[in-house]
């Protein structure tokens, strides 16, 4: 496997055992529910403007992963990150995505999606703040740019995280989530139950519950040290 494919698993933790058991507790298979964490697509009939703006981005996608890639991970590993993963947003999301902003107008809509390759970097939570500096600077030295930096980490916001929203030197936009091992474990579970929250095929009652459950998860995460010296907090 090559050093752009392999990404370092953090272990499972507390807020995941807690959250599987809660679902276990509800009879529901949590292998099965944690299924629910794939991203949502949202069919649509065909549309050709909003198909080939996405399979441009799709495209491009493609092409930037492995030289970005090697940057980001080589910037986690120097910095010491616990896990670094990547992924790129299939064809059908970025057609849905599309067409959930048409107000926007199709190219415009294209234009605002930053996230058709995107990365997790998890920091431990003591370093977190430090390694997360350290990192943004490190990409902007290879000639990355910054464009918009959030905060996540409010104690009202169901995902916990710093979302950096860069530019590469080719031009190719990309997003960087950067969380504490706790805070991705939660995100996941968190996609699971609002997808559940969200099924029409549910009832109400486990729907409810998925709400309640999805609020006491990202309740519980642990904020790392200093979080509030880290981006733009979003309100």
């Amino acid at each position: 496997m090559t050093r752009v494919e392999t990404a370092r698993r953090p272990a499972a933790r507390t807020v995941r055992a807690m959250s599987v058991g809660l679902l276990q507790h509800r009879n529901m298979d949590a292998a099965a529910t944690l299924a629910y964490a794939a991203p949502l697509v949202i069919p649509a009939a065909p549309n050709p403007e909003a198909t080939a703006l996405a399979a441009e981005l799709h495209s491009r996608a493609l092409h930037e992963d492995a030289s970005l890639t090697q940057d980001v991970f080589g910037a986690a590993d120097q910095i010491g990150a616990r896990h670094r993963e990547r992924r790129i947003k299939s064809l059908p999301s970025l057609i849905a995505k599309i067409l959930r902003r048409h107000d926007l107008g199709f190219y415009a809509a294209a234009a605002s999606i930053s996230d058709a390759l995107a990365y997790y970097v998890v920091f431990d939570s003591s370093v977190f703040t430090s390694r997360y500096h350290a990192m943004r600077m490190a990409l902007e030295r290879q000639g990355h740019r910054v464009v918009q930096e959030r905060s996540y980490w409010n104690i009202v916001h169901r995902h916990k995280g710093s979302h950096v929203r860069m530019v590469s030197r080719n031009g190719m936009p990309f997003e960087i989530q950067f969380h504490t091992a706790a805070s991705l474990d939660a995100k996941r579970l968190s996609d699971a139950l609002y997808a559940l929250y969200h099924d029409p095929d549910e009832s109400r009652d486990r729907r409810m519950w998925a709400e309640e459950q999805n609020l006491m998860l990202t309740g519980q995460v642990e904020l790392p040290a200093d979080v509030h010296l880290v981006g733009v907090p979003r309100v």
